[in-house]
Order: structure tokens, then sequence, then C-alpha cells
């Protein structure tokens, strides 16, 4: 019997990151489905799609970028918690953004876990452990 995939949704604009943080979901040993979206409008679309069937498909981990292209990351963030089907799933924001404001606006929309995108591999693969905390929380 093969264990269970967790169904997890990249909502991310660089390539490079996606790729890397798909290597980070690898090394976390999970097996998982990757949904990599490449920006806020492609998130919202899915979402949508995703609520408007009449069972809905909602992903079990989200991984958000804040600075995304056509819709913010925040917005998209708001929009998951508002949904039926996602307003429970853990989403850990991993982004280059610090900003003061951006933390306090993620905190109150109930993110899970923040992770500040780092300039090295090495230190990126410190998000395993993030991701990890997250689905256990979930």
């Amino acid at each position: 019997m093969q264990p269970r995939r967790i169904a997890v949704w990249l909502i991310e604009d660089s390539a490079t990151d996606a790729f890397v943080i798909g290597e980070v979901l690898q090394n976390c040993r999970i097996p998982f489905d990757l949904t990599v979206l490449t920006d806020g409008d492609a998130a919202l679309a899915l979402l949508q799609r995703s609520e408007a069937c009449g069972q809905p498909v909602s992903p079990e981990l989200v991984l958000l970028d804040l600075n995304l292209p056509k819709i913010p990351g925040i917005q998209v963030l708001a929009a998951l918690r508002q949904s039926q089907s996602c307003a429970t799933v853990p989403v850990v924001v991993v982004t280059s953004s610090d900003s003061e404001a951006d933390l306090k606006a993620i905190a109150e929309l109930g993110v899970t876990s923040y992770f500040r995108k780092p300039h090295s591999l090495d230190a990126f693969m410190s998000l395993s452990d993030v991701i990890r905390g997250a689905l256990s929380e979930g």
C-alpha cells in the first residue's frame, strides 16, 4: 500500500524559487502532489473552480509568495481564509518580504508560518522543518 500523498499548492512566480522549494519538499520525504501557480490570478481562479464544482478539491498545504504578479499574495491569503474549502488549510508564506506591514497583515489573516527566503541553498533547506511543523499543526 502506497502512503497517502499530500496535495500542495505552490504559489510562486520565480521559476528558480519554485524549483528550490520543490527540492525542499522532496527533502521532507513526504509524498506530495504539487500544483504550481505562477501568479495570484491563477491561484484565485483555481480556488474558484475548486469551489464551484460539487466536490471541492482543496490543497492540504499552501506555500505562498507575497510578491506575486497580477494579484498580491496577501489578497490570495485573504481569499483562502474566506473560502469554505481552504479556510483551515495550513499556509506557509515563503517570501523575500520582511515588511512590518506584511507581517502584521498575514498574522491577522491567520497564516500558519512565515519563512523569509534566504540567499543560500543550505539555508533554504531549513524550510523543510517549517513545512513539517505546518503539516503537524493542520
